[in-house]
């Protein structure tokens, strides 16, 4: 009996379908979502940023807040060894949103393929990777130390403990003041809480605006001006009551 083989052309063109199919199923033209991160000389973004600051003091904790305003502008770029292009951001600190502006500090953005990167104080965050989609997690502060501790108003804290970055799904429109924003996408950086320690961080980010939105919660509490170390009656009250060190920030984007 014969074997019956298939026409090389048959079987030219099956194979041809199935690099389709397959083709189709991985999306070669799948968005990366870099408009999200966007990196140009001459950009400025200001802020306006509200921070409540806890500090430990005699008979109780002292709370005090302050409103300022972060101008941040980047103004130049700077090829690593291994190519990558760092852009150098200036930060001013004011009083209102429109100055005086005052030096405040310098961080730096990168970008390449899978990676958005800021890096300040020596300290190189990971804020977003692409694709840039809703579900994804990764290791934002791999960089450095978890248990870092950073000096808030004298008192240490280990303000990295628990951060764990994951991407929410994306909000169609929202609205920030008097600015309007669509697609933003949600990064939660942290979600860490015991009933000693909280450690909560949101980051929004909008196509071709970049960062819009972030919000930091960095509290400890020993639980003694509550409830005298009970850490029973602790457990369960709202952090703005037992809170004994650290700070709320929240930086909003006013002028893009």
């Amino acid at each position: 009996m014969k074997e019956k083989l298939m026409p090389v052309f048959v079987l030219a063109a099956a194979v041809g379908l199935f690099t389709t199919c397959k083709e189709e199923t991985e999306d070669p033209n799948l968005k990366m979502g870099y408009e999200y991160f966007p990196l140009e000389q001459g950009r400025v973004w200001v802020y306006a940023v509200d921070t409540i600051v806890y500090d430990p003091a005699v008979g109780g904790t002292a709370v005090d807040s302050v409103r300022v305003y972060f101008r941040d502008e980047v103004l130049d770029s700077i090829a690593a060894e291994d190519g990558e292009v760092q852009y150098r951001v200036d930060r001013q600190i004011g009083n209102s949103d429109t100055g005086p502006w005052a030096p405040h500090n310098v961080y730096y953005l990168s970008r390449n393929d899978r990676n958005a990167y800021l890096t300040e104080d020596n300290l190189r965050f990971n804020k977003l990777i692409f694709p840039l989609q809703p579900g994804k997690k990764w290791n934002g502060t791999g960089a450095f130390e978890e248990f870092k501790e950073v000096e808030i108003a004298g008192e240490r804290l280990e303000m990295f403990k628990g951060w764990e970055s994951r991407t929410a799904p994306v909000i169609p429109s929202l609205v920030l003041g008097n600015l309007a924003f669509e697609n933003v996408q949600p990064v939660q950086v942290a979600d860490y809480e015991a009933i000693i320690e909280r450690r909560y961080g949101l980051e929004y980010y909008a196509p071709n605006a970049g960062l819009i939105y972030r919000e930091l919660w960095i509290l400890d509490s020993q639980c003694q001006v509550c409830c005298n170390g009970d850490l029973g009656a602790c457990d369960g009250l709202p952090w703005r009551d037992k809170a004994e060190k650290g700070f709320i920030f929240r930086q909003q984007l006013i002028i893009n």
